[in-house]
């Protein structure tokens, strides 16, 4: 299902000739994610990923619904925190 989902252009099969350097950036990236506090999902399983996406998404809105009333600073803080910049 993920293949016919995600790939446009053609199946998987055909990122294999450069699975070498997707592996590389695939690294880079969840690592600088993590460093940052950007969450980082496997996608193995598509519809635990898709759960998982949505649920991080809800949360974050709840968050910023309940800073609603904070002021600027206070927001600016909470927000800080929450992503441990």
């Amino acid at each position: 299902m993920r293949d016919r989902k995600t790939h446009l252009k053609g199946d998987s099969l055909r990122l294999l000739d450069a699975i070498d350097t997707y592996r590389i950036m695939q690294d880079y990236q969840c690592n600088d994610a993590k460093k940052n506090g950007v969450p980082v999902i496997a996608t193995d399983d598509w519809e635990k990923a898709q759960d998982e996406i949505f649920t991080i998404i809800s949360q974050k809105i709840k968050n910023l619904v309940g800073s609603k009333s904070l002021k600027e600073p206070e927001k600016l803080s909470k927000l800080r925190s929450e992503r441990k910049l």
